[in-house]
């Protein structure tokens, strides 16, 4: 089978924002609306991967500095840790320069300008709760 490009879940999210607007009696797409886009777009990603993309957002390069960055999110072992950024360059989202993982230029662009960068930096307070509140 061939793969998606990706267009379809992004025409789907853009139902889910037109939807939302009009359950709320509104012509135009909102920040609500767009709040709710990417509360269900990150419900999709493995937590994991979340705690990952959250660390080199916030600077943090090597797989020993992502793991000691989640110990506050519950922590990621350094090998899982390892893991899930083979992953994400896999896919072209993070690359790795010598022992140092960076998120690939074209994908920090995106994420800045949707403000998915700033979404995932403001999980941080609710994934530390939810770590909390399991131990």
């Amino acid at each position: 089978p061939v793969s998606e490009v990706g267009s379809r879940l992004s025409k789907q999210l853009l139902v889910l924002m037109r939807s939302s607007a009009l359950l709320n009696e509104r012509e135009v797409i909102t920040p609500q609306d767009i709040s709710l886009a990417f509360r269900v777009a990150t419900d999709c990603i493995p937590e994991e991967r979340i705690k990952v993309l959250t660390a080199l957002l916030k600077g943090h390069r090597t797989t020993t500095e992502v793991e000691h960055f989640t110990m506050t999110l519950g922590r990621l072992p350094n090998k899982t840790a390892e893991r899930e950024l083979k992953k994400l360059e896999f896919i072209g989202i993070v690359q790795r320069v010598e022992k140092n993982w960076r998120i690939s230029t074209q994908w920090q662009k995106w994420l800045d300008e949707s403000g998915l960068a700033e979404y995932l930096i403001n999980l941080l307070p609710i994934l530390e709760e939810q770590y909390a509140l399991s131990m």
